[in-house]
Order: C-alpha cells, then sequence, then structure tokens
C-alpha cells in the first residue's frame, strides 16, 4: 500500500517545498488560501488521496502562472474628468468637457487662477512699488496676497530713494542703468532720466532699454507632444517645463492621454497633441481675466454676415445720421502683425477696423483712453483717395469689444464705435456691430 502511494507523497512534497521562478510566485501568493497548506507530510495519512487530483491541481497552477506573467499592461483611459469639473492649470482655467476626454480653457490674465476660478488679484501681479523712499515692495506672483518688503534702500555711502520701483542713489555714473517697475532709468550727465516702458515691453538693464516681451507672461504652449512652454513673469523668454508621466500637451497644458487622443494632432502654435476631428478639441482664452476662446469651428449653417453702423457728425442721435450696412465684410487675424482686421464697403464709404497688438482668439474691451491694443486703428475712406496709404478719416478715440472670436471658418463677433478725424472736421461711428465668418 505504502510503495502505491508514494508517488503521491512524492507529488506532494514538490509541491510543499520551495520552488523557484513563476512557479514559485504563483504558489506563495495562493498559500494562504490553498488546502496544501495543511497538508501534513506523513504517507500513512494519504491512503484515500487520490492521484489525479493531485495532479490536476498542479497542472492548473502552472497554466495559471503563465497567464499572469504575460498579461499586458491596461492602455489609456476613456476619461480622465468629469464634465463640468473645473481645475487649474497653471495660469488657465480647465473646464472639463467632451465626456471627460478634454479640457476647454480660459487664460486668466492679469488675474489668477486658484481653486477652480479667475481670481481678481490684490496688487498687479509682480509689481514693484516704494514705501515711501526708504524700501521697495512687491506684489507676489500671483498678486493675492499683499505686497511685501523687496529689497531696504541704503541709508548711508550713498544714499538711496525709492523712485517707481528702484533704491536710486542721488548721485549716478554715465550710463548707468536699473530697472524699476517697468521703467528704465539711465544716468545721463549725472541725472537719471527716466522712461517708462509700454505695457508689452519690459525694462532690460544689460541693453538699457525697454524691449518687446517674447510672450504673455504666464501663457503656455505646446513644444511637442511630451513638452510644454511657460512664458516667465516678465515675457522675455519661454521656458521648458516636460508633463508628467502618463500626460501629454494639449494646446499648452498637460493632461492625461486618452484612447481617443492618443497620436493625435494638436490644434495650437507648437503642439502635437490634440483631440481628433469630430472629438471636443481644448480651447485657450487669453486676456485680462476676459474670456478668449479657441473652440472649433461651429458648424457652418450659413448665417448672414453681419457689419452695421451709424455714421453721424455728432456723438448724440442727429438728423443726419446715416446708418451702413456694410457690403462685403471681412474678418482676418494678421499673425504677423497680431491684429483682428475687421472691414466693409457701401458705395463709396470704405471702414476699416483693426485691432492690435492682439493674440489670437482673444477677447474683452479694447479702448483708446484704457491703452488697450494699443495699435488699434479705425479708420473711413469716403471716396477721395488715400493720403501717404491712409484713409483720410482716422479715429481719435475709440471703444472696441470682441465677444467672439472663433477659428478660421468660425465667428467674429462684437462693437465697436469711434470719433474719427480729418483735419478740423470731425465723424462719429456710433451703434457699430460685427458678425462676420473669419477667414
Amino acid at each position: 500500500m505504502i510503495a502505491r502511494l508514494r508517488p503521491v507523497k512524492n507529488l506532494l512534497d514538490f509541491l510543499r517545498a520551495p520552488i523557484a521562478g513563476p512557479v514559485g510566485r504563483k504558489l506563495a501568493s495562493l498559500q494562504a488560501d490553498s488546502p496544501l497548506r495543511s497538508l501534513p507530510r506523513s504517507p500513512e495519512l494519504f491512503f484515500d488521496m487520490p492521484l489525479l487530483p493531485a495532479l490536476a491541481l498542479f497542472v492548473a497552477l502552472v497554466a495559471g502562472c503563465g497567464k499572469d506573467e504575460a498579461a499586458k499592461p491596461a492602455g489609456p483611459p476613456a476619461t480622465f474628468c468629469k464634465d463640468g469639473d473645473r481645475v487649474c492649470k497653471g495660469n488657465y482655467l480647465a473646464t472639463c468637457s467632451g465626456g471627460g476626454t478634454a479640457y476647454t480653457l480660459v487664460f486668466c490674465g492679469d488675474k489668477t487662477c486658484s481653486g477652480g476660478e479667475c481670481k481678481a488679484p490684490v496688487c498687479p501681479k509682480n509689481q514693484k512699488t516704494c514705501d515711501s523712499k526708504t524700501a521697495v515692495l512687491q506684489c507676489p506672483a500671483d498678486g493675492l496676497t499683499e505686497p511685501t518688503t523687496l529689497v531696504k534702500c541704503k541709508t548711508s555711502s550713498p544714499v538711496e530713494n525709492c523712485t517707481d520701483g528702484a533704491c536710486l542713489p542721488s548721485a549716478c555714473k554715465a550710463d548707468e542703468a536699473r530697472c524699476g517697475d517697468k521703467t528704465l532709468f539711465v544716468c545721463t550727465k549725472g541725472l537719471w532720466a527716466q522712461t517708462a516702458c509700454a505695457s508689452n515691453q519690459y525694462c532690460d538693464v544689460a541693453s538699457k532699454s525697454c524691449k518687446d516681451r517674447a510672450c504673455t507672461p504666464t501663457q503656455q504652449q505646446c513644444k511637442d507632444s511630451k513638452t510644454y512652454q511657460l512664458c516667465d513673469a516678465a515675457g522675455t523668454a519661454w521656458t521648458d517645463k516636460v508633463c508628467p508621466v502618463g500626460e501629454g500637451c494639449f494646446d499648452g497644458v498637460c493632461h492625461t492621454i486618452v484612447a481617443s487622443t492618443a497620436g493625435a494632432k494638436d490644434a495650437s502654435t507648437g503642439g502635437t497633441a490634440d483631440a481628433p476631428s469630430g472629438e471636443t478639441s481644448d480651447s485657450v482664452s487669453i486676456g485680462t481675466g476676459d474670456t478668449l476662446v479657441k473652440p472649433k469651428k461651429d458648424i457652418d449653417l450659413g448665417l448672414p454676415d453681419v457689419f452695421k453702423v451709424t455714421l453721424g457728425d455728432a456723438k448724440a442721435a442727429g438728423a443726419n445720421d446715416q446708418e451702413l450696412s456694410m457690403d462685403f465684410p471681412s474678418a482676418s487675424y494678421l499673425a504677423v502683425l497680431k491684429a483682428l482686421q475687421i472691414s466693409g464697403n457701401k458705395d463709396n464709404i470704405i471702414i476699416e477696423v483693426q485691432i492690435g497688438p492682439i493674440e489670437a482668439f482673444q477677447t474683452g474691451t479694447f479702448s483708446q483712453v484704457g491703452g488697450e491694443a494699443s495699435e488699434t486703428l479705425i479708420s473711413m475712406g469716403d471716396g477721395s483717395g488715400r493720403a501717404g496709404g491712409k484713409h483720410p478719416w482716422q479715429a481719435a478715440d475709440y471703444d472696441v469689444e470682441i465677444t467672439t472670436f472663433e477659428d478660421s471658418g468660425g465667428r467674429v463677433i462684437g462693437t465697436f464705435s469711434a470719433e474719427l478725424v480729418n483735419g478740423k472736421q470731425k465723424k462719429y461711428l456710433k451703434n457699430g456691430v460685427f458678425d462676420i465668418k473669419r477667414n
């Protein structure tokens, strides 16, 4: 009897002994639940143990090990967020869209994205001011708390006084330069000459000049499918940032790569990964907290283009007001000039509205008084020709609001008004509206 059961004993001893490799790992993982754990080694207690079930158990364990070891890693998830949920991606407010596969982005601009919203700053971000004449104060990078002391001005050898965000000695050396808050100070004949930099410039000590910004501070763009670029606080340069593992760059921000976007091309400048055609594309906005949206093109339903304005001799309504519905309206974004150009004509009258510099898809309010888009031009031709390449009527004052600025084939919608001057003559463009398909 003992001899007949020896194969059973040998098999059980083999199963209970430490085993290397995948089989051993499989057996170890099942040890707690396995009935083999309690089996004794004494052959006399196995008289009733059938041989075939033991062999079947061994074969099943070996087969199971092979399957687990060869299992393939899971592919990209189908979604990564819930529609409507909001998070901050840098200074972008990101709203989950596309059934959880993309973000609709709003660039907070001069505001700061925090807690899923664009928050108004307590002070202008990074602004330098003076604490009396004794110290330079600086607003934090997010602008959400009060300014703190950046540096204290010297009280001796030589004495310094704070002026427009810079500690300046009373005496200076020729060609010495310092930067305050968007202000350049250059020593000329022993005195400080002050130059205010434009809103789209920054102060550069090395070149002793105000330089045009290379980019909009805190704005982001895709360099490639795994890398985004962040514009620094002064707008001097882009800095490369690598997306976390499992994420890709989409319209300037990183988020989880989902099955529907894996390997697709980006819709934004410089990017290489975005939702494919037919999917919800990430959207981008830019401005001073105003909405700048780059949605995918709306389906063209044959909406008529509208470009209407009232032309009058006075700012208020008058008997001589002329209602103009412009023919052949056009809306184009000139990337080289960073300008949105809207134009149309009616008989011998031509009206052109050029708003710039602004980014593509930027919306908001722009005015002569506010200084936004400082190179904005509104002009009118009356059939008398162009003097020096310009229409005779040029805007001395204007207000423009862009409410919708979509991609090519989408809509450009807004309102405008202007005071036009031609020598000593004045005319007024009033209640102007445009709703035009972008070229």
